[in-house]
């Protein structure tokens, strides 16, 4: 994996309330994208719709694209 250079704006931002800083939203956004290619390797069908749900999941891998999403 590449480096990652992280630097924290320890100051707060001034457009938020109370001037916090978050963390861990980014991590937030490729998790339901690694989850769908993981249910693709391991099924070999790629879920399209999120929540990945169990009965989704029964009528990808059965071929029902109705119900699948």
């Amino acid at each position: 994996a590449p480096p990652v250079e992280v630097h924290f704006e320890e100051d707060g931002f001034a457009h938020v309330r109370g001037g916090s800083v978050g963390i861990g939203e980014v991590a937030a956004v490729p998790t339901p994208a690694a989850i769908a290619n993981a249910v693709r390797n391991a099924l070999g069908v790629r879920p399209q719709e999120i929540p990945i749900r169990p009965d989704r999941l029964l009528a990808l891998v059965e071929g029902d694209a109705h119900v699948a999403g």
